[in-house]
């Protein structure tokens, strides 16, 4: 029997065996902690293009029912964004891209897992994840950590061949047990945008916006004039070299800033918008964007952008460092709470000098 929680009109599921669950899932996500150029990086979303200085401003005629947490009240919190590819460190390969925000002097009851006055939101450009269930999510990551940690390690000589075996093994397990979820996970990282800073980036999982409702955040460019073309997805390389993307940001963000639109969608109903499966999206015809804040990028030279790279990884992101107004929900984000929490702490005390 699953323990329910309702929120927002829907429901967590939460298995009784979840804890088990999640401490195996965490198990294999240390696998893919490999060092880079003497540098231990994530496990996942390892190659970023820049951490950049931002100013995240809450409007200021919003409704009440959508006035908790940061939102409360108008106001301006100093912000840093970061720009990941998921899985590739050559940009010209087709993946998913990250975006990640962290607000700082936040004030409110924290959660409890990271600096008492952070917040942070954590998004990727595309608008659903690819599992169902946290069973699922653990099947994935049994069989994902291995190809990924072949692809992070096959340099090794001596453990070149059973690395080789185990990736071989993950493959054919997800491609003739699991196909549905391998092909929305290739779906998921089909991207192959011809700007970061062109794209929209989705929360793909849930979180609490006070006590009685349930979201999903999206970020979206407001200065699509600048941008050009929207960005292109899975119809091959968008960037014509390795590190286009960041190259990119230096080129755009030279003489100005840029802007994006910060928003929701609300949880309406739990048929169509379930909060414990993460393959739904809650929006696909577009309609139901609520602005609630924006992002202004400050202006970025060269040389700004590529200092921006060591701040990168002297942070941690996570979707449980925050407040308890915007308290994560689902078998995902679920996990991720441990999962974060000690990947992050491995990776900063291996690069500890």
């Amino acid at each position: 029997m699953s323990e329910a929680t309702d929120i927002g009109g829907g429901f967590e599921e939460i298995p009784p065996n979840e804890e088990s669950i999640i401490s195996a899932i965490v198990d294999d996500n240390f696998k893919t902690l490999a060092k880079r150029e003497g540098v231990t990086q994530r496990g996942q979303h390892g190659k970023h293009h820049g951490c950049l200085s931002a100013c995240f401003i809450i409007r200021d005629d919003l409704p009440d029912h959508l006035k908790h947490g940061i939102f409360a009240r108008p106001d301006r919190f100093k912000a840093w964004v970061r720009l990941s590819n998921g899985t590739w460190y050559d940009d010209r390969k087709a993946d998913a891209h990250g975006m990640s925000i962290k607000l700082e002097g936040v004030t409110g009851e924290h959660l409890g897992f990271g600096a008492p006055n952070e917040q942070d939101f954590l998004l990727v450009d595309h608008p659903v994840f690819f599992t169902r269930s946290l069973e699922e999510y653990r099947i994935f990551n049994r069989y994902f950590t291995r190809i990924l940690a072949f692809l992070k390690k096959w340099k090794d000589p001596i453990r070149f061949l059973p690395r080789l075996f185990w990736m071989v093994q993950g493959w054919l397990m997800l491609r003739l047990c699991h196909g549905g979820m391998l092909r929305r996970s290739q779906a998921f990282a089909s991207a192959s945008p011809v700007s970061l800073l062109t794209s929209c980036y989705w929360s793909t999982t849930p979180y609490a916006h006070g006590d009685d409702l349930a979201v999903k955040y999206m970020v979206r460019p407001i200065e699509l004039d600048r941008a050009g073309p929207l960005p292109a997805r899975g119809n091959g390389a968008a960037v014509i070299s390795r590190n286009g993307f960041s190259e990119d940001l230096a080129k755009r963000l030279a003489d100005k800033g840029w802007q994006f639109e910060f928003g929701i969608h609300l949880h309406r109903d739990p048929e169509s918008h379930p909060i414990e499966d993460a393959t739904v999206h809650w929006d696909p015809e577009g309609t139901a964007f609520i602005p609630l804040a924006r992002i202004v990028i400050d202006a970025h030279d060269q040389t700004a952008v590529a200092q921006s790279m060591s701040r990168a990884e002297q942070l941690a992101f996570s979707p449980w460092n925050g407040l308890v107004a915007h308290r994560p929900l689902g078998h995902v984000n679920r996990a991720r709470r441990d999962v974060y929490l000690e990947m992050a702490r491995r990776r900063l005390e291996a690069n500890r000098p």
